[in-house]
């Protein structure tokens, strides 16, 4: 599940057909008081594919000096610091 300002997406790996959902829900916060918003549910058609599978298969076809076009070592770095900021900030909520 990612959780997003505006909605947020479910992935359903036990269901079957394994349904992405997309929730528009959120929250707004006037005067201190926080509003539920409940919008609709949509699923977000994609290719079935297995992840690692596919991942396998674009570092395969990038072995003879093709420049990969979709990740990279700025794509990790970038990853890397949204891990340890994600981690950081739960490790703060944990100590209040």
């Amino acid at each position: 599940m990612v959780i997003g300002s505006e909605a947020m997406i479910a992935f359903e790996d036990l269901s079957e057909g394994k349904p992405l959902k997309l929730y528009a829900k959120k929250f707004n916060m006037e005067k201190g008081i926080s509003e539920k918003i409940d919008g609709p549910m949509a699923l977000v058609n994609y290719e079935h594919k297995m992840a690692l599978t596919e991942e396998l298969l674009y570092f395969s076809n990038h072995l003879n000096n093709k420049i990969p076009k979709v990740a990279n070592g700025q794509h990790a770095l970038g990853e890397m610091k949204i891990l340890i900021e994600a981690t950081e900030q739960l490790e703060n909520n944990e100590n209040k």
